[in-house]
C-alpha cells in the first residue's frame, strides 16, 4: 500500500511542553501525543529529547518507529546535531495511509505552523525515501575532517 508522508524540520523543543515557565519539568507535547495516537505509535518522546541534549554535536541516529497496529505508518526522526546549529533542529517525518491523511495533516500542520522556525515542510508520496532507506546507513557525515557514521535505528512494536 502507498503512504503520503510528511516531512518538516523543526526545533526539538516542540516534541515537549514545560509545566510552566519557573520549572524544568516537561511532559510531552500534547499535539504531537495526539499526532502519534492517530497513528498507534509508541515513542518514548522525553527519552529522545533527553538523548539529544546530552549528546554531542557532530552526533544522532534516525530512528524510526513503526505502528502497533498498521504496517504503513510510522514516524521517522532525524536527530543528527548539527555543529552549527544554535536552534536544536530535527527532521521529523511522518507516514501514513490515506484514510488517515486528514487527521495527520492537520496535527502536522498544527505542529508545524505553532513553531518559532520556519525552516521546512514538504508532504507527498515518496518524499521520505532517502532518510528510511536501509541501504543508505550507516551514512558518513564529514564536517571539518571529523567523521560521524550515522545509523538507522528501526522500532517495531508488537500487534
Amino acid at each position: 500500500m502507498q503512504t503520503y508522508q510528511f516531512l518538516m524540520t523543526i526545533p526539538i523543543t516542540e516534541l515537549v511542553t514545560y509545566i510552566d515557565d519557573d520549572s524544568d519539568e516537561y511532559v510531552e507535547d500534547p499535539v504531537f501525543m495526539d499526532l502519534r495516537k492517530a497513528l498507534d505509535i509508541d515513542i518514548p518522546v522525553t527519552t529522545i529529547y533527553e538523548r539529544y541534549l546530552d549528546a554531542p554535536v557532530h552526533s544522532g541516529d534516525v530512528l524510526m518507529y513503526a505502528s502497533r497496529s498498521h504496517g504503513d505508518h510510522f514516524v521517522v526522526l532525524d536527530t543528527y546535531r548539527d555543529p552549527v546549529d544554535q536552534l536544536d533542529l530535527i527532521r521529523i517525518g511522518f507516514g501514513c495511509t490515506k484514510e488517515k491523511v486528514a487527521v495527520v495533516r492537520q496535527l502536522v500542520r498544527q505542529l508545524y505552523d505553532r513553531s518559532d522556525t520556519f525552516i521546512h515542510y514538504e508532504e507527498g508520496q515518496y518524499i521520505l525515501q532517502k532518510l528510511i532507506d536501509n541501504t543508505a546507513y550507516p551514512k558518513t557525515i564529514e564536517h571539518y575532517g571529523n567523521v560521524f557514521r550515522q545509523r538507522l535505528k528501526t522500532y517495531s512494536q508488537p500487534v
